[in-house]
């Protein structure tokens, strides 16, 4: 994930933490997110055991993408 993403990612989830999120990117990160819940490289902290990455930030950056292709 290059730079942007990341930030656009950590951007957007400090955004959802303050409750100030936009609801298209949340209704994004979790779909994401319950396409994450039946992988089996989801790891237990909520991170991808192909990529590394937050999976509360990768999944709110707009133009991320799975590592294995699943969104």
């Amino acid at each position: 994930m290059d730079i942007k993403n990341v930030t656009e990612g950590y951007y957007n989830l400090l955004k959802h933490k303050i409750k100030i999120s936009r609801k298209d990117i949340e209704d994004m990160s979790q779909f994401r997110l319950e396409v994450c819940a039946s992988c089996e490289d989801l790891r237990k902290d909520l991170s991808c055991d192909v990529c590394g990455c937050d999976l509360n930030a990768k999944t709110r950056a707009t133009k991320a993408k799975c590592p294995v292709g699943k969104w």
